[in-house]
């Protein structure tokens, strides 16, 4: 049987050893998640990239589609056309920019 200083001295040793380990352990454990991160953010960067080059392909496909005489057959197709702001405007006495940004009163 262990005597009681001895019993004490190696209930401090083992709680050394097992803060040592814990430390090590969170560690690891943190070396991992910057890890995880860091390929998280590469694989979201090639998503990214790989989204870019589909926009620019189509923006592409679009513009070898569309001219300016595709678009003036389009519209002589649906008819005649009206704006859609002068349906909805309503005309104040002060509506010129100019009287707005010099708050005229007249």
């Amino acid at each position: 049987m262990l005597a009681p200083s001895d019993r004490s001295m190696f209930i401090k040793i083992v709680l050394v050893i097992v803060a040592v380990g814990a430390t090590g352990f969170g560690l690891l454990v943190a070396r991992h998640q910057r890890a995880q991160a860091a390929h998280e953010l590469a694989a979201a960067r090639l998503r990214i990239l790989r989204a870019d080059a589909r926009l620019a392909s189509l923006r592409a496909h679009i513009a070898a589609r569309v001219s300016p005489e595709g678009v003036a057959e389009m519209a002589e197709h649906l008819g005649p056309t009206v704006p859609l702001l002068s349906r909805y405007t309503t005309h104040f006495p002060h509506d010129r920019p100019r009287d707005l940004a010099l708050g005229a009163n007249e």
